[in-house]
């Protein structure tokens, strides 16, 4: 779909479910952007956009101001039919959501992602724009690595990066897989001057992903299976970890442990965690709206990463 013909059909939803009357097709192409031309090139858009739109799960009505006289014949989208109904979130419910809103927010998924947000009705999710898609994917870099990443795992190129783990270094890797686990994107592969299968944190490679010309430089292992390389990245060692959080902020994190209210402002969130990078970028990512308590390991982390961004 073309970016002007998606501009339009955002227009045409919005006028249409914006009106409390039938909108005849003479002041659609009057106040709706994007609709140019002769009368009968607008008529064929206009039909063409309502199959569009009909495809994609929205109902337009379709009536007239007065059932008893022969007025034009007008079109609407009524809030009923155009929302998608939730019930109630829980807190981990929302965090699912939160996850897919910041994967449709991003370039490489713009459409799907349209689709599939439009259909969610805005009561309460949407009070705080802010809070869509900050609760579980927090690593706004991961986003620009999936198309040269599939695109090499399709050709089976391999691939070349810069990785920050207990130090920064260069990488050449056969990619096998990308998957989410725990809220993360991971790149698993055959890291080629180990000589073995290593599983990368998407958020932990940085700059850009090099990709080789050259295609079917390597096959992926019949039947591979990611989860024991992933499930082998579990530490053994875990940390009881402290945050205060402002009252109605940060989902995901209130839904990992305890919750004890301090005073009108914050609350005390509890619980174990092992990865204490990670969950640096997560309190930094909140700003404001999260305090990293305990441990200090974790404070530490928190201010060494926060002066490396302010640098």
């Amino acid at each position: 779909m073309s970016e002007r013909k998606a501009e339009r059909l955002i227009n045409l939803t919005i006028a249409l479910l914006g009106s409390k009357r039938y909108l005849a097709k003479s002041e659609i192409f009057r106040d709706v952007a994007g609709y140019e031309g002769s009368s009968e090139t607008m008529e064929r858009m206009f039909e063409r956009d309502k199959d569009e739109l009909r495809n994609l799960g929205i109902d337009i009505e379709v009536g007239t101001h007065d059932a008893f006289f022969e007025d034009e014949v007008g079109y609407r989208i009524t809030r009923d039919s155009y929302g998608l109904n939730l019930g109630e979130l829980s807190a981990e419910d929302l965090a699912y959501i939160s996850l897919a809103g910041k994967l449709w927010r991003d370039e490489t998924l713009t459409y799907a992602g349209t689709r599939a947000l439009a259909k969610i009705d805005g009561s309460e999710l949407f009070n705080d724009p802010g809070e869509l898609g900050a609760t579980i994917l927090i690593d706004d870099t991961s986003s620009q690595h999936f198309e040269p990443i599939l695109g090499a795992i399709d050709t089976r190129s391999r691939i070349s990066f810069t990785y920050e783990s207990t130090k920064i270094s260069q990488r050449h890797v056969e990619p096998y897989e990308l998957t989410l686990w725990h809220g993360f994107w991971y790149l698993i592969g055959n890291d080629i001057e180990k000589g073995e299968i290593r599983v990368f944190k998407l958020k932990r490679i940085s700059g850009s992903i090099e990709v080789v010309k050259k295609k079917s430089a390597y096959e992926i292992p019949a039947g591979f299976d990611s989860r024991p390389h992933l499930t082998a990245m579990i530490p053994t060692q875990t940390y009881l970890c402290a945050l205060k959080i402002r009252k109605s902020r940060a989902h995901a994190l209130r839904a990992r442990g305890s919750v004890t209210p301090l005073d009108e402002t914050w609350d005390l969130i509890e619980f174990h965690d092992a990865d204490l990078y990670t969950l640096a970028s997560q309190v930094l990512w909140h700003v404001d709206d999260v305090i990293a308590v305990e441990p200090q390991e974790l404070r530490e982390l928190a201010i060494r990463r926060l002066k490396e961004k302010l640098s």
